[in-house]
């Protein structure tokens, strides 16, 4: 039986991951590429950083694998934010978003 706080839990995040990806479909490719920060922050980051989570929310709450381990080396926890050329393309990390 599926804890049912946790699934509380999970329902209130993947509304806001819903709220937060319709957001992100109002912005374009090149939108996501401008500096928001310079030299410390662009919308490739924050997307790759957002799409992260989600899968590790997932993860830990059981309700689902690990999927794109190799974003945890781009988005992960203290990971210094790179040019947008060393990052996957947008629409890539748009529909890892969508899993």
């Amino acid at each position: 039986m599926k804890n049912s706080k946790v699934f509380e839990f999970y329902k209130q995040w993947k509304i806001m991951t819903w709220w937060i990806s319709e957001t992100f479909k109002l912005l374009s490719d090149e939108d996501l590429k401008k500096p928001i920060s310079p030299g410390r922050n662009h919308g490739v980051w924050i997307l790759g950083h957002l799409v992260l989570s989600e899968v590790e929310l997932s993860k830990y709450l059981g309700m689902g694998d690990f999927l794109y381990p190799e974003n945890d080396i781009l988005f992960g926890q203290r990971k210094k934010t790179g040019p947008v050329s060393s990052y996957p393309n947008v629409q890539e990390l748009k529909n890892n978003g969508k899993q």
